[in-house]
């Protein structure tokens, strides 16, 4: 696929650079749009999921 896939190994390449050498660098880096949609995309599942859950989640602490 060199030269048809969607990223450039040199801007990645760039990109991990510039986060590694940031004064706060990332703990977690997305590279391309792609990964950044599908990630938003299981976060956003996730959270539904959460907020389903929230009043059984939560209710599981002590009765004061």
């Amino acid at each position: 696929m060199d030269g048809a896939q969607a990223g450039d190994p040199a801007k990645a390449g760039a990109a991990i650079i510039a986060a590694v050498e940031s004064a706060e660098p990332p703990a977690f880096l997305l590279l391309g749009a792609d990964a950044l949609a599908a990630y938003r995309y299981v976060a956003q599942q996730r959270a539904n999921e959460i907020a389903k859950w929230e009043q059984l989640t939560t209710g599981t602490n002590l009765d004061a």
